[in-house]
């Protein structure tokens, strides 16, 4: 309390990620991303692009069940387009299922 004000306390930290809560292979397929990357311009795009791939199938609850050795690397040839368009061919294979392991299994 100060002057008859409450202060809201700080809110706590959230809790780090634990790489282990992540799959290995889709680990696999963050270090072939960045490997692909030989600029620092092209590695300035794939961290948004990988973002948003990760987040697409983390979205859809498939970060365990997509195939990550298969799912195409964001496309960062043409830079122009920027991380939404580098990153759209892995989305894009993300919904419409075709690596994600369940499909597999259902075949």
């Amino acid at each position: 309390m100060c002057d008859g004000m409450q202060v809201a306390e700080k809110p706590a930290a959230a809790p780090a990620v634990k790489s282990s809560q992540f799959p290995p292979a889709m680990r696999a397929y963050v270090e072939r991303a960045f490997l692909a990357a030989k600029t620092p311009q092209q590695k300035a795009v794939m961290t948004p692009a990988l973002k948003a791939v990760i987040d697409a199938a983390s979205a859809k609850g498939e970060l365990w069940m997509t195939n990550w050795d298969t799912l195409p690397l964001p496309n960062i040839g043409a830079i122009g387009g920027g991380a939404a368009a580098a990153a759209a061919g892995a989305v894009n294979s993300l919904q419409s299922g075709a690596h994600c392991c369940c499909r597999i299994l259902q075949s």
